[in-house]
C-alpha cells in the first residue's frame, strides 16, 4: 500500500492527542506525511461573519476569526510531537460542515488515507449527536481507518460517549451567543 499523505481530523480533545501519537507511529512506518485538520463548525443560527463580544474585551470580534485564533494555539503541540518522531506534519484549519470539510480537504490534499478517532457512541447519544466517523466512512473514496477512544480514569467525562473536551473555549463562547 502506497500511502504518502494521511489526513487526520482532530477536535482538540484528550483522545485526539492520543490519536495523533498513534498516527505518528503509523506514518513513520509507512513513510507518510501527516496533515492534521480541525474543522470549526459555526453553531446553527449564527453566520461566519457574526460579531461576538468576548468576555473581557470591549470590541466585538468576527466569530470565525475568534475561533481560528484559538485553534491556532492548539495546533503546535500536534506538529511538534509528530515532527519529533521524524514525520513531516502540517495543520489545516477549516470552517463549515465537519464531514464535508474532511472529505473536501482529503480531495484538495490528494490524501491517500484518512485516520480518525471515534468515541464509539451508541444508542440515544449516537442518534442525537450523529457519527462523523460513520459519515466519513460511508462517503469517502479513499481508505478510512478509525481508532476507537478508550475511556481513561483521568478524563472529566463519565465515558467517551459523553466527552466534550474537544470543544475549545472559543467554540463554547460561540454557542453561548445563541442564548444571549
Amino acid at each position: 500500500m502506497n500511502v504518502k499523505n494521511i489526513l487526520v481530523p482532530v477536535d482538540f480533545s484528550v483522545c485526539s492527542f492520543l490519536l495523533a501519537e498513534e498516527v505518528a507511529s503509523l506514518a513513520k512506518a509507512l513513510g507518510s506525511d501527516v496533515t492534521f485538520l480541525h474543522v470549526m463548525e459555526v453553531p446553527a443560527g449564527l453566520q461566519a461573519d457574526t460579531k461576538i463580544h468576548v468576555d473581557g474585551q470591549e470590541e466585538s470580534v468576527n466569530l470565525v476569526d475568534y475561533l481560528t485564533k484559538e485553534a491556532k494555539g492548539y495546533q503546535q503541540s500536534y506538529l511538534t510531537h509528530t515532527r519529533a518522531q521524524g514525520v513531516e506534519a502540517s495543520f489545516a484549519l477549516k470552517h463549515g460542515s465537519i464531514v464535508e470539510s474532511i472529505l473536501g480537504t482529503a480531495e484538495e490534499l490528494n490524501a491517500d488515507m484518512i485516520v480518525m478517532g471515534t468515541h464509539g457512541r451508541q444508542g440515544f447519544s449516537r442518534l442525537m449527536l450523529g457519527s462523523v466517523a460513520e459519515s466519513v466512512l460511508r462517503q469517502a473514496t479513499i481508505p478510512v481507518m478509525t481508532l476507537r477512544s478508550l475511556h481513561k480514569p483521568t478524563c472529566d467525562a463519565m465515558s467517551c460517549a459523553t466527552c466534550t473536551s474537544g470543544f475549545t473555549s472559543a467554540e463554547r463562547q460561540a454557542s453561548a451567543e445563541l442564548s444571549g
